[in-house]
């Protein structure tokens, strides 16, 4: 066993007390091993949820916790008094005294997992206390309608994010890194301290503007892609011109770490500030093109109710937030089976890949009240076996002193509502650490069984994700259950359907952050007809059911592809000229955002409006009015499909056009310039033109095919 931190005693004592978050746990008995950031600042990132009639704000009267500006500043305006969910960061010398407070519900981890560095590599995620009050604040600002984006790096000057007069529509961006953004001109950011830094655009000169860009830029970021298909225009016809748009930019660290360690605390801080920097007159649609495999799948967790409070808070008329379905539908990520009186035993095979730098996480959810009645054993492909474990338990290999794999099961977690979770986490595979042991590869083996005197009921297995996204280097590698029973496509010649002697399941292969009540999900379908249907749901789609009582799909599908045989859609990459193509559900989902924007604009107000399913049914009927060019007879798989698909009133052609298009004017505009000819009109372009700034080579290749993962998960 290894040494355990000193708090552990006292931790120890609370597993049936209080409800944990396994991941926490986890982290606190390793020493915080696999988070760079907390070793390096002594901060520990959390979200948290207060107990029912404590206003969040009551947090920052803990010692040892700092609370951002976001949850306490504009509070009454925004009509967001009395809601319980904040994010914090909490000193690691008062962590088990804050988890323990008697204000606290519960709590979860929102720290990323760093790859295993090199020594070379200083990973800059801290959040930091400064912050430059000297600097003024920015103009007043009261737009009627916003679209927010939560993403990485947006490209704020692009054409087609800009108005008539040619100035960015992006009117304030933050970078949630803490250290200055490496612009050409990085005295255009404003430090917020703990929350990042800002940049406003109103009233910066077009020429300066391009400035505030890093000073390296790729290709094509997801960002800009998601960006240009939610808010993209350069035409005043189209009403989503007249729509704002408010920009966050994850940091780089939360963006590599694809299993969401820091998505609950990041993704809550960027909706505060989209809601605070909008204002209480605007309405405001927030795309979120972001997801994650493993969780509770019953819209309980932090982030899931936070948001469910939010829209409530803000009305759903006036505030919508869209999500993905996930690419995760063939991943062979979600086990399902059930434990009674005739089945005593389920194996779970797990196949775990090498050269992995990150650790894999497997989560077993199981029914109320039975974490006394279910073992669990865990075998690894080489080496001695864990042994029979029940709750509650923590479990350490004890055959290295830095654990290669280990077990956490309480009787209550902090990461969902409904029943309890067994967390079994597998360490890196290969380690640049001094003196650390990789875990083995290969074929690992999870044995769940029961003494057979009662029944159990449903039991489901998710596997978190752990590759490694678009153009950020390589660290996870994805893991998946092996079921000889599961039909892998191309084995038969129409799509594979689950078995009902296979334990993994392609339902309930959704999006963790997607399963609560207010959220708008949107799935992706391939255009044209395929088996008979027309535009049936993409092959890596994630859909339902969840676990009660979780929402069970998708509300509707966007275009995820082209078409079956022209991968991905067109959009626009970083600089002015070029494009790129993307695909999967996090390309879908801006459509979707796309459509709520121009609803907004086009209704004054949108009446009638009482809950977020009548918000999705409306968007519905503007873009694909019923009974419309296309007869249907319903979604074939209605929690894949949901309402069914929406149909796009701007082909991916058509805007690659009008991206040369302007850009070509705009080239031919300073070209004339150039040779003192006069201009047909005035150019409102940057003077100096973003497709100037330089690009990092390596940056500059095709990213691969995918969306909220940027590509089909395997």
């Amino acid at each position: 066993m290894s040494a355990l931190p000193a708090e552990w005693t006292r931790l120890e004592s609370a597993f049936s007390t209080h409800p944990l978050d396994p991941y926490l746990v986890w982290a606190i008995a390793t020493d915080f091993r696999d988070y760079a950031d907390v070793l390096e600042s002594g901060e520990v990132p959390v979200a948290i949820e207060m107990k029912a009639g404590i206003d969040c704000r009551r947090l920052g009267e803990l010692p040892g916790v700092r609370l951002s500006p976001l949850y306490i500043d504009d509070v009454e305006p925004l009509g967001l008094q009395g809601l319980r969910h904040a994010t914090a960061l909490v000193r690691r010398d008062h962590l088990v005294d804050t988890l323990l407070s008697a204000s606290i519900q519960r709590m979860e981890l929102g720290a990323p997992i760093a790859r295993s560095p090199s020594p070379r590599e200083r990973p800059d995620t801290r959040r930091t206390t400064d912050s430059d009050t000297s600097e003024p604040d920015p103009p007043a600002w009261k737009p009627q309608v916003v679209i927010g984006i939560v993403d990485d790096f947006v490209a704020f000057g692009h054409p087609r994010l800009r108005d008539r007069d040619g100035a960015s529509r992006v009117r304030f961006v933050l970078s949630q890194d803490t250290e200055a953004p490496a612009a050409i001109d990085p005295g255009l950011w404003r430090s917020l301290g703990i929350d990042g830094h800002e940049l406003c655009t109103i009233g910066v000169p077009p020429d300066r503007l391009v400035n505030a860009y890093p000073k390296v830029l790729p290709r094509a970021t997801h960002g800009t892609h998601v960006a240009d298909l939610a808010a993209g225009c350069d035409d005043d016809s189209d009403a989503v011109r007249h729509a704002e748009v408010i920009a966050v930019h994850l940091p780089r660290s939360v963006v590599a770490d694809t299993s969401g360690g820091a998505m609950n605390v990041r993704m809550l801080d960027a909706l505060r500030y989209i809601v605070r920097r909008a204002g209480p007159q605007a309405k405001v649609v927030v795309n979120m093109s972001f997801a994650t495999t493993a969780g509770p799948h019953d819209g309980s967790s932090i982030l899931e109710r936070a948001i469910d409070d939010l829209v409530r808070a803000r009305r759903p008329q006036r505030f919508a937030v869209v999500v993905p379905a996930g690419n995760a539908h063939e991943a062979r990520g979600h086990a399902r089976f059930t434990l009674d009186r005739t089945r005593q035993e389920q194996l779970l095979h797990w196949q775990i890949a090498p050269d992995d730098l990150t650790p894999t996480f497997m989560e077993i959810w199981l029914p109320h009240g039975m974490s006394e009645r279910v073992g669990v054993r865990v075998r690894p492909p080489a080496g001695p076996a864990s042994p029979p474990l029940q709750g509650p338990r923590v479990w350490l290999d004890p055959s290295h002193a830095a654990p290669a794999f280990g077990v956490v099961f309480l009787p209550r977690v902090a990461n969902g509502a409904t029943g309890t979770m067994i967390l079994v986490v597998v360490g890196p595979t290969v380690t640049r650490r001094v003196g650390a042991t990789p875990a083995p590869h290969g074929l690992w083996t999870v044995e769940l069984s029961h003494d057979g005197a009662a029944d159990i009921g449903e039991i489901h297995a998710w596997i978190e994700r752990d590759d490694s996204m678009g153009p950020q280097p390589a660290g996870g590698r994805q893991s998946a259950f092996v079921d000889p029973q599961y039909v892998r496509p191309g084995q038969v010649p129409e799509p594979p359907a689950d078995g009902a002697l296979a334990y993994v399941k392609r339902e309930g292969s959704f999006n963790t952050i997607a399963t609560g009540e207010q959220t708008v999900v949107v799935g992706a379908h391939v255009p044209g007809m395929r088996n008979g249907r027309a535009d049936p749901a993409a092959g890596y789609s994630g859909g339902g059911p969840n676990r009660p009582p979780g929402r069970d799909g998708s509300d509707f599908t966007a275009a995820g592809e082209e078409s079956a045989t022209l991968h991905g859609l067109r959009a626009a990459a970083t600089g002015g000229v070029d494009t790129v193509r993307m695909n999967g559900t996090s390309v879908s989902a801006p459509q979707a955002t796309r459509a709520i924007g121009r609803l907004l604009v086009e209704q004054a107000a949108v009446k009638g409006v009482a809950s977020a399913k009548t918000l999705r049914e409306q968007v519905r009927d503007q873009v694909s009015p019923r009974g419309g060019s296309r007869s249907r007879t319903g979604p074939a798989h209605p929690l894949r499909e949901g309402l069914g698909p929406l149909e796009g009133k701007v082909s991916t052609e058509e805007r690659r056009l009008a991206i040369a298009r302007s850009s070509a004017q705009r080239r031919q505009s300073r070209d004339r310039a150039r040779v003192g000819q006069p201009s047909r009109a005035p150019d409102p372009d940057l003077s100096r033109d973003i497709d100037d700034v330089p690009s990092n080579r390596d940056a500059r290749r095709e990213p691969p095919s995918g969306g909220d993962d940027m590509q089909p998960m395997p």
